[in-house]
C-alpha cells in the first residue's frame, strides 16, 4: 500500500493541537521526532519532556486529497503551520 507523509514543523506549545489535528483529518499515524537535533536521554521517573522544536509527521493513505487535509489544519488551528509533503 502506497502512503503520504505530511511533516508539519511544531513547538512545545501546539504539538499536542497539531497532534490531534493530523488524527482528525484521517492519519493512519503520528509520530514526533526532535527538529533539532538536541537528545533527550532517559528523562527522570514521571516526567514527560519533550523538544522545544519538533516535526510532527501523520501518515495518510496514498489516495487522500492533502489539500483538504492542510485546509483543515488551517481552519482548525491557531497558527498556520510550515509542512512538508513526501
Amino acid at each position: 500500500m502506497a502512503w503520504l507523509q505530511l511533516t508539519l514543523e511544531a513547538t512545545h506549545s501546539n504539538n499536542e493541537q497539531l497532534s490531534d489535528l493530523l488524527s482528525q483529518a484521517g492519519a493512519a499515524a503520528v509520530t514526533m521526532q526532535d527538529a533539532l537535533d538536541n537528545p533527550l536521554f532517559e528523562p527522570p521517573p514521571g516526567s514527560t519532556s519533550l523538544w522545544k522544536e519538533l516535526l510532527l509527521t501523520g501518515l495518510f493513505e496514498a489516495d487522500v486529497q492533502i489539500d483538504s487535509v492542510l485546509n483543515f489544519i488551517e481552519k482548525n488551528g491557531t497558527a498556520q503551520p510550515r509542512f512538508t509533503v513526501f
